[in-house]
Order: structure tokens, then sequence, then C-alpha cells
């Protein structure tokens, strides 16, 4: 059978989650559904006892489509729970495959004109008025089937990536490690305080602007796509940095989130900002050492506070932590050496996140030639 222009709207229903309140949600009952759950399978969730219509009620199996923050379309598989609103449970009606138009789904949201300046969604309007192409039913499953198939092996190699890159990520670990470990058994410590000194340099509003990343370091907020905190108008309490000095995001000073600076800007006035006061230490092998796999643990048992989204390392808890100090030229030895490992393992780490965008693409080729009909599909 030829396949037909079909609107959403007229062949499922698009059923809303609840709009819970914060009253509503506590420490026991079922799971509520939200978005960072249907993205992240780790996410936190919480909980309600509050009466839920049966319509926002989700099993396994059940098809749940994101139109608000994250536009996304998945099959739930997390057992019974309950649907917030931002989501709609997807309903086909007789004559539509499930899987089919979860796939449709997919090739429908580059499509989609997303909305709003702080949360962006699409409207219910325009969701149930865009059209699809519906093959008969027989046809709809042929093309599951292939897509199964050929999506199952992407999912395979990308797992493989995965793990590859997790196994590099320790490897650079490990690197850093061995090469700090003699150092930190065997030579002397030199407390931090005789090394560094705070500083609050503030008014200096039109210096750009610097982040703190638990990966990289001290880098150009402007730099990175994924940096949504936001730079408030007026930044003239925001602390100047230089180059060589250092910075410690002091909530996340427990995730290894600090770093010596390469670039001259301004932090946030709640970040710890320090100068370098020895002669016999050289910034690179600082930022090394500071965060290292030595030191970052040393940060957790000394930082402050309730819980861990409380947690605060100062630097008078943070100033008698002690770390070697080899001669000038052997601590550029070692950062020349760590480089050149590091510099390796991230171009291997670069090659497999590349295959990842890669196959990425294709797998969203394969969907929509697959569910147009552009590609001819063994079987349908």
């Amino acid at each position: 059978m030829k396949a037909r222009a079909a609107k959403l709207g007229l062949i499922a229903d698009f059923i809303n989650g609840y709009p819970f309140k914060p009253h509503q949600l506590g420490t026991v009952g079922q799971p509520v559904v939200r978005i960072r759950q249907l993205m992240d399978p780790s996410a936190s969730v919480d909980y309600s006892t509050s009466q839920v219509p049966v319509e926002n009620q989700i099993k396994n199996g059940d098809l749940i489509f994101a139109w608000s923050g994250s536009l996304a379309v998945k099959k739930w598989t997390r057992g019974p729970a309950l649907l917030n609103q931002h989501l709609f449970k997807v309903v086909p009606h007789a004559g539509v495959d499930l899987d089919f138009l979860g796939y449709a789904l997919e090739e429908v949201i580059p499509r989609l004109h997303a909305h709003g300046s702080t949360m962006q969604h699409v409207t219910r309007p325009e969701l149930l008025s865009t059209q699809i192409q519906l093959p008969g039913l027989d046809q709809q499953r042929n093309i599951v089937d292939y897509l199964n198939r050929e999506i199952a092996e992407m999912d395979a190699m990308n797992a493989d990536l995965d793990a590859l890159i997790e196994t590099l990520t320790e490897r650079r670990g490990r690197v850093s490690h061995h090469m700090l470990n003699a150092l930190f058994s065997d030579a002397p410590l030199y407390p931090l305080w005789s090394i560094l000194s705070p500083k609050k340099d503030q008014g200096h509003p039109d210096e750009q602007v610097l982040s703190v990343y638990r990966a990289y370091g001290v880098i150009l907020k402007d730099s990175r796509e994924d940096n949504n905190n936001r730079t408030p108008e007026n930044v003239s309490s925001y602390q100047l940095v230089k180059p060589g000095d250092l910075v410690v995001n002091k909530m996340k000073a427990w995730q290894g989130s600090l770093g010596v600076s390469p670039h001259r800007g301004i932090v946030s006035p709640d970040y710890q900002v320090c100068r370098v006061i020895s002669d016999n230490v050289d910034p690179d092998y600082l930022h090394v050492v500071l965060r290292s796999a030595h030191m970052v643990p040393q940060y957790r048992v000394r930082s402050k506070g309730v819980r861990p989204a409380q947690w605060r390392l100062y630097w008078e808890n943070m100033a008698p932590l002690g770390i070697p100090l080899p001669s000038l030229d052997e601590q550029r030895r070692i950062v020349a050496e760590l480089d050149a490992s590091m510099t390796r393992i991230d171009a291997m780490v670069a090659d497999a996140e590349r295959l990842k965008a890669l196959l990425a693409e294709r797998k969203s080729t394969l969907i929509t030639e697959a569910v147009t009909g552009r590609k001819e599909v063994p079987g349908a």
C-alpha cells in the first residue's frame, strides 16, 4: 500500500502529563517522570502520593515525547510511574504501529519550531498538525524491523566507543598518578600557604569572563556552548584573574573544579583566587599537581557543609595542604612528559568522539530515509 500523508493529531493521542505542584512531591509513593529522567536514566527522581488520572500513569512500553526543554522521544522501560507536565504519552490509533510512530517522531523533531526564551518548547497545535508519511501497517512493521536491526548494530558500535573513551579517560588519570606518585611518596611537601596568597581584585567589568571546568581548569566562558550559567549584567564585583593565578570554585572543589589560569579575565566573586608568591614553582606544574588524584580527595575531606550540594572549600582549610616541589627543571620535565602522554590519549579520545558523531548522524539519516520512503527497505 502506498504511503499517505497524515497529521500526527489524526493518527495518535498526545496525552499531556499531570501538572504536579511542589507540595505534591515527596520521598514516598510513585516515581514522577520529568524531562531529566527521560534524558538521563541516572537522574534523581521525585515521588508523589497524589491521586493522578489514569491517563497520566505510564508503564513499560509506553511512548513518551518531551515537547519542552529537550525535544526527544523515548520508549519507557523503567516500570510504573507518573508522567509530569511538559511530557506527552503518545497512544497510536488503530492501524498505526507504536514503534513506527516512535521512529516517525524522531524524524519530525528537527522539523519542529521551538518557541520560548527560557524554556524552549513546541506548541501542541504545531505538533498535532505536523504531517508524516504513513504506509500500511505491514509496511510500517517491516520498516521497524529493518531499523531495529540496523540501529542495534550502530548502538553496539556506539557502546564500544563509549567503553574505549572510558578506558582512555581512566588511562589519562593513571598516567598522571603514576608520574606524581613518587614525588608525593618521597619528596618533602610544602604547604600551599607558602606558595599561594589569596587575593580579591574587583572592579574590572570590561574584562572577559572566565569559567572553571572540572575537565579543563580555567577557560574562556564563551569558548564553551554547554555553559548554561548566566553572567549578570553588572560584573563589577567579579574578581580579576591574571595568567598564573589559581582559581578555585569553592562549591565544586571537591570534584576537582579548580585550575591555574592561562588567561586574563574575571570570575565570580564567590570563587577563590590566589596569586603565586613563590619563585620555585612552575604554573603549569602547579596546575597539574593541584588537579591530581593525590589532591582532589583532600579537598573533599576539608570541604564544609551538611550535604554535597552545600560543601564549600575555604582557603583556611585548603592552605595547610602540602605539595611536592622538585627543582624547576624537574617540574618542567614532568609537565612536558605529561603533555606528550595526554596529547596522544586526547587524540584517540577525539577520534572516538568523531566516530560517535558520525554514527549519530548516520542513525538520524537512516531513520529519516526509512520513515519518509526515500530509502527502499527490504521487505517493505
